[in-house]
C-alpha cells in the first residue's frame, strides 16, 4: 500500500527542525548559509539570489555569497536538506564558480521577478510578483500574486501557476487571460 505525500513527508522529517528539500519558497531560503557539512560551518557561503530562465520558467541554480560578493552556484537538485538556521549540501564539489551569461540572475528581496508587475493579455495590471516556490529539479512550482497589502490581508494573496503565464520579461509577468 503506497504512503500518502504527507504520510511520506512527516516519516522522513529528521531531527534539529530541518526537512528533505522537496519545495523551496525562494524568500525563505535568502541570506542562509549553505553548509557542506555539520562539522564545517566556516565554509559557509549564504544563498543571495538564484540564476533563473525565464523562458523555461526554471530555477538553474541558487547564487551564493561569499563576503558579500556572489560568486558560487548550487543547482537545487543537490540540496539534502533545509533547517530553519542553514541548508545542508552534500559536499563541496555540489558548490561551483558562478557562471555569468547562463541564465537571469536575481537577487535579494526586490529584483527582476519579485516586484514585478502581472498583467492579464489585455495590458490590464493584476498585481506584483510577491514570492514564487520551486521544486528541487528547478520547476516553478507557482508564483505568489499580490494585489496591495489591505486585500492580501482580507483575502490572501493569489498563486498563479507557470502554464497560466504566457511571458516572463525582466520586471513584468503577462498572463494567458
Amino acid at each position: 500500500m503506497n504512503q500518502s505525500n504527507h504520510q511520506r513527508e512527516a516519516s522522513s522529517l529528521r531531527t534539529r527542525n530541518s526537512r528533505p528539500v522537496e519545495t523551496i519558497e525562494y524568500r525563505s531560503i535568502l541570506d542562509l548559509p549553505v553548509l557542506t557539512s555539520d562539522e564545517d560551518p566556516a565554509s559557509a557561503k549564504t544563498v543571495s539570489g538564484v540564476k533563473m530562465d525565464f523562458e523555461d520558467q526554471r530555477v538553474k541554480a541558487l547564487v551564493l555569497s561569499d563576503k558579500g560578493r556572489p560568486s558560487w552556484e548550487i543547482p537545487p537538485s543537490t540540496l539534502a536538506e533545509q533547517r530553519e538556521e542553514a541548508i545542508i549540501a552534500p559536499s563541496r564539489e555540489a558548490v561551483k564558480p558562478l557562471r555569468r551569461g547562463e541564465g537571469r540572475l536575481l537577487f535579494g528581496k526586490q529584483n527582476d521577478l519579485i516586484g514585478a508587475t502581472v498583467t492579464n493579455s489585455q495590458g490590464l495590471q493584476q498585481g506584483t510578483v510577491d514570492n514564487f516556490w520551486f521544486l528541487k529539479s528547478g520547476t516553478i512550482l507557482f508564483y505568489e500574486l499580490s494585489r496591495g497589502w489591505l486585500r492580501d490581508l482580507l483575502s490572501g494573496k493569489e498563486k498563479i501557476y507557470p502554464d497560466e503565464v504566457k511571458s516572463v520579461f525582466p520586471r513584468m509577468l503577462v498572463l494567458q487571460h
